[in-house]
């Protein structure tokens, strides 16, 4: 029979503590040997939702699941972190600048205030890359012939021209869609900063890469308004 436990713990005498920590160590016990069990079932339950799981992505034909490897600390516990691999020792080799491999396209002097009196030293080189994104908007005249037989031709133009948009701008939608995962609010709003004319509904044509061509009048009129015609509907 479990003793009591009073609201005073200095009342009990000697004997009474005694028993008091016996039916506390026995119920530390019982719950350690209850925490276990429930562990036990976890991992089985956990081992039965991956077979499942394994078993779903069989039956849908999906990739196997890579195994797990482990992790940093794990290795540095188990292997000691004393030994190197062949794969550490060649990263110590020495590498070439990564500099080598750009181009200058140009050289800025900049002029110091020297006191007069002080001679040249030289030159203390910096390399500086930057980028400049800038609307370019070109006008093509595209010639209209007519034959003797009534026909009429028109100059071609470039095919990765499409809807008043070069293919520049084309390649720059395509890699923030897909690439960046940039959505094309997002991409509109980018690209009006910028300068240029656009609409969600014409971010959208370029990242689907979807390619129209409209004949006769209607092409007079996105020659001069491309972002008109982008503008309603895909």
């Amino acid at each position: 029979m479990a003793t009591p436990i009073p609201d005073s713990l200095e009342r009990l005498s000697p004997s009474d503590l005694i028993g008091v920590v016996r039916d506390l160590i026995g119920e530390v016990g019982r719950l350690r040997a209850e925490n276990e069990k429930l562990g036990g079932a976890l991992t089985k339950l956990k081992a039965e939702h991956q077979a499942i799981k394994d078993e779903l992505a069989r039956l849908k034909k999906l990739p196997p699941r890579p195994p797990q490897k482990p992790s940093g600390m794990d290795k540095a516990t188990q292997g000691g972190g004393g030994d190197k691999s062949p794969v550490g020792d060649k990263s110590n080799r020495r590498r070439g600048s990564q500099f080598d491999k750009l181009t200058i396209g140009a050289t800025v002097v900049v002029r110091a205030k020297a006191p007069a009196g002080s001679r040249h030293k030289g030159y203390e080189d910096i390399m500086v890359q930057d980028l400049n994104l800038s609307p370019q908007v070109t006008l093509y005249r595209r010639e209209r012939w007519e034959t003797p037989d009534g026909l009429r031709i028109i100059a071609a133009l470039d095919p990765g021209i499409v809807g008043g948009y070069g293919p520049n701008l084309h390649r720059f939608v395509l890699a923030l869609h897909f690439s960046g995962q940039v959505t094309c609010e997002r991409i509109v709003a980018l690209l009006n900063g910028m300068g240029v004319v656009i609409f969600k509904a014409a971010s959208g044509s370029l990242a689907d890469g979807q390619a129209r061509d409209v004949p006769g009048r209607g092409r007079r009129r996105i020659a001069s308004r491309p972002h008109r015609r982008l503008c309603h509907g895909r």
